[in-house]
């Protein structure tokens, strides 16, 4: 079984962190996986007695601390009743922000635990990138508790474009990272720092190795946010991701989010014909479906749903981009992130980190021909991650 960093920091007696004041940016998942108890509980009860150390705030990613929001959405300032700590929300705060809070508390070790999921747009490490940023003005040392990236680490899991950061820099990507980018949290965080002369210590995992997927790990699953619900939606996360910023539902609304996708409008044959025999690895099913909240509420929709071995992956994406694009009649399909709060076609651009997927596919490229059309980005983040890869 995988030993995470947080269960190695309590078992030190939390030394890294000894007489010093502390902030911790951390969300739902980060509980010990032998008692289930959340760090911050922990610390604030035996941060001063087992280090002479004070866990004076809270910073908090998407989907809040404690995990009670949904999508583009984080927490308020507020007071966490069960540790009476006041909650700053890190992921709608600008750098300054937080710099000011660092400074005013003077924090001298910021403790980092969040699950991440393996895919650069998803939000957690960017606001651990503000968060580094801030520390390194004010002063403060990051401690990163680290975590296996579900998707697995090794070179085979490196997969789609490389953000543009000219024109697609944004809440869901600020450095040159592709779409599947195969490392820990820790292992970004080291990545990160150079650019941002931010001091980071990772705390490193016992009994991970890159080729390891969740289901290896013997960990627990706990829920990163409100739709990535089980390790299965994880896994179709990087493909059916992109349809958040089209016309397509991704499952939300459902039981089975992001491994179940369609619309009204979708012939659920024709479109599981239309990849089964384009040679998709992971097989699927026709299937209809009324989302309960979030897009086409209460609306009947059909599509596809994956049944076994899902494996998701940046070319799983564009091969279901491509098929929906197909098979919509007229003015169906859209590239539009009307439900995220970003209109027109930008959001899949911020998604990707580049406006090339989406062009590629409105000129009709067939799929394989787009996947292929990154393939030198792969090529350069591989060599670009090797010095910070922590784990074999």
């Amino acid at each position: 079984m995988v030993t995470l960093g947080n269960l190695l920091l309590r078992d030190s007696g939390y030394a890294a962190l000894r007489s010093r004041r502390v902030a911790l940016l951390a969300n739902p998942t980060a509980v010990f996986a032998d008692t289930l108890e959340h760090l911050a509980d922990a610390m604030h009860r035996d941060l001063r007695a087992a280090a002479n150390a004070s866990l004076v705030t809270v910073l908090s990613p998407e989907h809040g601390f404690r995990g009670d929001h949904q999508a583009e959405r984080g927490d308020r300032q507020y007071v966490d009743n069960s540790t009476g700590l006041t909650v700053w929300p890190a992921y709608s705060l600008p750098i300054s922000n937080i710099t000011d809070v660092l400074r005013r508390e003077a924090i001298e070790r910021v403790v980092v635990d969040m699950q991440d999921v393996g895919v650069r747009l998803y939000t957690f490490v960017w606001t651990m990138h503000k968060v580094m940023a801030a520390a390194a003005a004010a002063g403060a040392r990051l401690v990163v508790l680290d975590r296996p990236n579900p998707l697995g680490g090794e070179d085979s899991v490196v997969a789609g474009p490389l953000l543009n950061s000219s024109c697609c820099a944004s809440g869901y990507g600020m450095e040159a990272v592709t779409h599947q980018h195969g490392l820990t949290i820790g292992e970004l965080a080291t990545l990160f720092a150079a650019r941002l002369n931010c001091t980071v210590d990772v705390v490193r995992m016992r009994g991970w190795r890159r080729s390891m997927r969740w289901r290896d790990t013997g960990l627990p699953w706990i829920l990163p946010s409100p739709n990535l619900p089980t390790p299965t939606s994880v896994d179709a996360y990087p493909a059916t991701v992109f349809l958040e910023a089209t016309t397509v539902a991704e499952g939300r609304g459902t039981s089975t989010p992001f491994t179940l996708f369609g619309a009204p409008w979708l012939d659920a044959h024709a479109l599981v014909r239309r990849l089964t025999s384009n040679g998709t690895a992971a097989p699927f099913r026709a299937a209809w479906f009324t989302p309960v909240w979030s897009k086409y509420n209460g609306t009947d929709c059909e599509g596809a749903a994956w049944v076994r071995d899902v494996r998701g992956g940046f070319a799983a994406g564009v091969e279901i981009l491509s098929a929906v694009r197909a098979l919509a009649p007229p003015g169906r399909f859209r590239w539009d992130g009307s439900w995220f709060g970003h209109p027109g076609s930008i959001l899949v651009d911020e998604y990707a980190g580049t406006p090339r997927l989406r062009e590629l596919l409105e000129a009709g490229t067939p799929w394989q021909q787009v996947v292929a059309e990154f393939a030198a980005d792969e090529a350069a983040f591989r060599d670009a991650r090797r010095p910070f890869l922590l784990y074999r």
